[in-house]
């Protein structure tokens, strides 16, 4: 017998393995589309780390009420507080991995308050599905014929240094690093004290216990009306805020600075491909929705889809800024 010949047979088994091959591949590829296809089969639970009524619950259960249509069986928002918002973060991160338990987390517990907190999650932890929107930085004052602008600000604080006393959520907060970078930027002496939340600064600011605070937008939007004794000096963002539009922004008033809390949707590192696929397919349309885009923005936040790849570059740069900013301030950790 030829060689040819002697190869013949052995031709055929590699075909058949070949066809074998295909064909369960071809069954796990539609088994794997079944299951993504399937999603979401029940209710979904979304962590929210913060207590009831504040920013981040606020926008978490807008999304839940305004995506029934894209999820059926429900959105139940839950609200985990504690530890600077690393228990309910945790708590979500080791959940188990099968797409119906999200994080809605903000830039700080995902990323910067690891510096400074030992939580038992690394940004490794979680995979990102998206980016909600932002939540800017403003910068508010009680009002005073000596400061009606930003520019009148800070030629108040050059002219007396260290005098100025400005109020922030917290002593490693986000908007205690935006007042770090506003300082920075403008070349002047603030004196930053810490309150227990933006509702304790704005408190600070009528009592006369500090010049200006630095809150969260929706805070803003809530003090800065029409017969109010707070103003609004700037917002620390790209655009003006829409439900607060008379605060002009940093970058408005000659100061380059943009400072905005993000919101994301996250899952347990483990969460398949095809399933994170499943959420961000079904979530997109509905934070494009402009029913939902009015809604969030009448609480003064900023609709911004971003995809994970995005989401995930923000965040990282942040993570880096934070720690150059808390190693500064001599706040990071100690290793252990």
């Amino acid at each position: 017998m030829s060689k040819a010949h002697r190869s013949g047979p052995r031709r055929t088994r590699f075909a058949v393995a070949a066809a074998l091959g295909a064909a369960i591949g071809t069954v796990l590829l539609s088994a794997g589309c079944a299951e993504k296809s399937d999603y979401p089969a029940k209710a979904v639970k979304v962590i929210v780390p913060f207590g009831p009524g504040g920013p981040s619950d606020v926008n978490a259960r807008l999304i839940a009420e305004h995506a029934k249509a894209q999820f059926p069986k429900g959105i139940a928002v839950t609200n985990v507080p504690g530890g600077s918002a690393t228990t309910g973060t945790y708590q979500g991160v080791s959940s188990e991995p099968d797409g119906y338990t999200w994080i809605y987390g903000g830039t700080s517990e995902l990323s910067s308050v690891l510096h400074t907190v030992e939580a038992p999650y690394t940004m490794d932890s979680y995979r990102l599905v998206l980016k909600v929107g932002n939540m800017p930085t403003v910068l508010l004052v009680k009002k005073d014929p000596r400061w009606p602008t930003l520019a009148a600000f800070i030629d108040h604080a050059k002219a007396n240094p260290g005098a100025v006393k400005v109020g922030t959520p917290g002593d490693a907060s986000f908007n205690r690093l935006m007042g770090e970078q506003l300082a920075a930027a403008a070349g002047i002496n603030l004196v930053m004290v810490p309150f227990n939340g933006n509702a304790a600064v704005v408190q600070g600011l009528l009592g006369g216990h500090i010049q200006a605070g630095l809150v969260n937008s929706p805070d803003a939007r809530a003090h800065v009306k029409d017969g109010s004794e707070i103003a609004g000096l700037a917002v620390f963002s790209a655009k003006r805020v829409a439900s607060i539009p008379t605060i002009p922004t940093t970058r408005e008033q000659g100061v380059d600075l943009v400072g905005t809390i993000s919101h994301y949707i996250a899952v347990p590192k483990q969460t398949p491909d095809a399933v994170v696929a499943a959420i961000e397919k079904r979530l997109k349309p509905v934070l494009a929705d402009p029913a939902y885009v009015k809604a969030a923005e009448a609480i003064a936040f900023e609709a911004d889809v971003q995809d994970a790849a995005v989401a995930r570059s923000e965040l990282t740069r942040w993570y880096e800024t934070a720690g150059t900013l808390y190693g500064k301030l001599g706040m990071l950790k100690k290793k252990q």
